[in-house]
């Protein structure tokens, strides 16, 4: 042979079979050996976020009690039997972390100084009407003394404090202040605060930003202490919701990323949360992925579920404080919560860190530009990028080959159209959903119901995004932002890259890939079916069943676990199976694609079908959000 068919056998090769080590670039880390886990009794169940703060020397943490009796608890970590106390004799306004100062001597946090609950039970809220009182206060861990540091004592009677964050040297504190705040606007986050900074000594009047934000976004500081990172309630439809505030320059930078994305301090690292796409993961439930960084602007490294740690989709382990070599984790539903105390490898992190920033499109994470267009190649030219064992990896190579029957031609946009109908006995819910997707992201999404009068206008909800932002337009035309994982569940369910083009997640570089040990088939099993198990880097697993006749090898159904925030919802949700699943049917080729055009869609509580009446590969299309960047 010569050179050029040389190098054209060798590129078919890799086109088909991929990387040799699929997915072993992804930089990826987890924790170590677990020193200690324990039940966070009395937690806050109400919070929006469960919050934890791990002391610099890695030997206890903090956590907030609710109802009914709120207080901030320290617990030590490590000794078995040893009981939480209370840190303070003030009440706290358990919605953002309290910090420890560098030492860990002193804690940081916003007291409610309209409550006194030296003995339960506490005093009940106040009414909706009543103005409340907050204060950014200190509290020595020790118990020996306990200061108000904002408002200032010259601040008007009505005045309040909100405790954001530390500085990461300890010096200053970034606090939000309010004017007459009641308590109706405290509960529904309907107010919005001056920024301020002033110094974690007490005294001083401090420094105004000079910017506001709401009651209820996020506002911190970067791991370097240069930048704020803040989002905002108020923004109009197309703004970006995050912004990073350079504390030197006083300059307001807008970064394209989800509100849901502006992350959180956690010690040594910046940890943000994402919904990754994974195989079968459709419905109103998510699995969340966490990347550590040291900068939002900066590639990350995706947080690894531990070898060995149980594979409950239930039990998602969250990052919350890395201290030196210690890692404060949590798990369980919300209303079964555990902390995990785990050994951390500084050094590795740093390793995979200096990877992530060598090689950014190696990445998994969702705001690396990099990743991104990685990613969009690897949808568009669809290639072995997911790993498997001695016995997955023949089967893998055989569904690429049965699914790629042309080799070679990119599919840059996809538009499907189509026919939804409910699997519900007695429904006869039908609804048309027609998508256009591109290979980078970009998506156009529309669903439309038959009209209730053959007169009227047919109701319809549109999502547009362009791979990094998202709107929805309901059928009353209200626009509003939709969050990453709320975009990840559309698409999901409707995403032709992710259901009709690789529908076995070949594409994917943190999936791994097994023999099934138990697959659950009613005996006797067929002969041409096989079932490989999948998990991914974050913990995400299922299993998919595949027919295989001859050389070829097609998936024919994917099955994922159920997923519930709480023991209290699933009992709630009466007989409910423990896994859900998709089947793909009647497959046909289709420009060079091998194409299932009919798929059911089962969680054991509104089951439906999907039928393709229309797939056209790179269609034109004039909506600007398709154009290239």
């Amino acid at each position: 042979m010569s050179a050029v068919e040389n190098f054209i056998a060798l590129a078919l090769f890799l086109f088909l079979v991929g990387d040799p080590r699929p997915g072993a670039a992804v930089p990826a880390l987890a924790p170590g050996e677990i020193i200690w886990q324990g039940a966070l009794n009395g937690i806050d169940a109400t919070a929006r976020e469960r919050i934890l703060e791990l002391a610099p020397d890695g030997q206890s943490f903090l956590y907030y009690q609710g109802a009914p009796w709120p207080r901030l608890m320290l617990q030590p970590a490590g000794a078995k039997d040893v009981e939480p106390r209370m840190v303070g004799t003030v009440a706290p306004l358990a919605t953002r972390a309290p910090r420890f100062d560098l030492e860990g001597k002193s804690v940081f946090f916003t007291a409610r100084l309209d409550w006194r609950p030296l003995r339960p039970p506490a005093a009940g809220p106040p009414p909706e009407g009543a103005i409340v009182h907050l204060a950014a206060v200190r509290v020595a861990v020790d118990g020996k003394s306990q200061e108000k540091l904002a408002p200032a004592p010259s601040a008007p009677v009505d005045a309040s404090a909100i405790f954001l964050d530390l500085h990461p040297g300890s010096q200053i504190l970034l606090v939000g202040a309010v004017a007459s705040l009641k308590a109706a606007e405290l509960q529904n986050g309907s107010f919005s605060m001056n920024m301020l900074e002033i110094p974690a000594s007490g005294g001083g009047s401090g420094e105004d930003l000079g910017f506001q934000i709401g009651g209820r976004a996020v506002a911190r500081y970067s791991w370097d202490g240069k930048a704020i990172y803040y989002t905002r309630d108020d923004f109009k439809d197309g703004s970006p919701p995050l912004f990073r505030y350079d504390r030197s320059s006083g300059v307001h930078e807008a970064l394209r990323r989800e509100a849901c994305s502006a992350g959180w301090s956690a010690g040594d690292v910046e940890v943000c949360r994402f919904q990754l796409a994974h195989p079968g993961g459709f419905g109103w439930d998510a699995y969340p992925a966490f990347f550590l960084q040291r900068s939002l602007k900066e590639p990350a490294v995706l947080f690894r579920l531990p070898e060995g740690f149980p594979l409950s989709a239930q039990a998602a382990l969250v990052p919350h404080s890395i201290r030196g070599e210690r890692m404060l984790l949590s798990s369980g539903l919300e209303d079964q919560p555990r902390a995990v105390l785990a050994r951390w490898n500084p050094r590795a992190f740093e390793e995979e860190l200096a990877r992530a920033k060598a090689s950014p499109r190696e990445s998994l994470d969702p705001g690396n530009p990099e990743a991104r267009k990685q990613w969009a190649a690897g949808r568009a030219r669809l290639s072995l990028r997911a790993a498997g064992d001695s016995a997955a990896a023949p089967l893998l190579k055989s569904m690429l080959r049965s699914l790629v029957l042309l080799p070679g031609a990119p599919v840059e946009r996809i538009k499907v159209r189509w026919a939804q109908e409910s699997g519900l006995a007695g429904s006869d819910l039908k609804r048309a959903v027609e998508v256009i997707e591109s290979a980078r992201g970009a998506v156009r999404l529309e669903k439309t119901l038959p009209p209730e009068k053959p007169e009227s206008t047919p109701p319809r909800e549109l999502v547009v995004g362009d791979g990094q932002e998202a709107r929805l337009t309901d059928d009353r035309n209200i626009t509003t932002a939709l969050p990453n994982s709320a975009l990840q569940a559309e698409l999901a369910q409707f995403s032709p890259y992710q259901l009709l083009l690789d529908p076995a997640a070949l594409g994917n570089p943190g999936l791994r890939f097994q023999a099934a040990r138990n697959p659950g088939w009613k005996e006797p099993a067929p002969a041409s079916e096989r079932a490989l198990e999948f998990r991914h880097l974050d913990g995400f697993h299922g299993t998919l069943f595949l027919q295989v006749e001859g050389e070829q090898a097609l998936p024919t159904r994917l099955v994922t676990p159920q997923l519930f925030p709480s023991e209290k919802m699933r009992r709630n949700m009466g007989i409910v199976p423990n896994d859900k699943s998709i089947t793909f049917e009647d497959y046909r080729p289709v420009a060079g694609r091998l194409v299932p055009h009919r798929l059911r869609f089962d969680d054991g509580l509104s089951p439906f079908t999907l039928t393709v009446e229309e797939l056209v590969f790179n269609p034109e299309v004039s909506d600007p959000i398709f154009k290239e960047n």
